[in-house]
């Protein structure tokens, strides 16, 4: 094993370009960098809580790791006032930054709509699989429920969307 490590980057970027964010994480991560993305989204009725002041400090600390810091955005080259305050920091604190532009994708929405009930029945199968049904304690009864609400509402979601719209339609990826 080396004792040299490899250069860490720190990505930043609008949550809305997450699914770019991994594009560029997986090119980053095959030239042998380590990639230390954001994961954690805000509402923006919360965008003044504890939990975005804690987020945003965590972030900066990636920062810190980093040795270079890249900016995703799409071809509207949107940056946010988060990620302007991730910019500045890191330029105050010596780190180079550069930008990357990545497509946003166009998928036909059966692709998606396929997708997302493969995701469902192995969200299901995993909560089965992790507790058998007969093995969870009372008290936890309620929350096994709320999952399984959860899951049918979600699948309800996506056969309405099917129902709405044609599924040739290329739909544009977002996060």
């Amino acid at each position: 094993m080396s004792d040299h490590l490899p250069e860490i980057v720190a990505l930043c970027g609008s949550m809305r370009f997450f699914p770019q964010m991994l594009e560029v994480a997986a090119e980053q991560t095959a030239r042998g960098r380590i990639v230390v993305p954001p994961f954690k989204t805000v509402a923006p009725d919360e965008q003044g809580s504890l939990l975005k002041q804690r987020l945003d400090e965590l972030h900066r600390h990636k920062i810190d790791m980093a040795g270079h810091v890249l900016v995703v955005t799409d071809e509207t080259g949107y940056i946010g006032e988060s990620t302007r305050n991730e910019i500045e920091y890191a330029e105050a604190t010596g780190k180079t930054v550069s930008v990357l532009t990545r497509a946003r994708h166009q998928q036909p929405l059966a692709v998606l709509l396929t997708t997302a009930r493969m995701l469902l029945v192995a969200a299901a199968e995993l909560g089965e699989a992790a507790v058998p049904p007969a093995e969870i304690p009372e008290q936890f009864t309620t929350a096994k429920q709320a999952y399984a609400d959860a899951l049918v509402m979600a699948e309800m979601s996506v056969g309405y969307a099917a129902a709405l719209v044609d599924e040739h339609a290329p739909v544009e990826v977002r996060a």
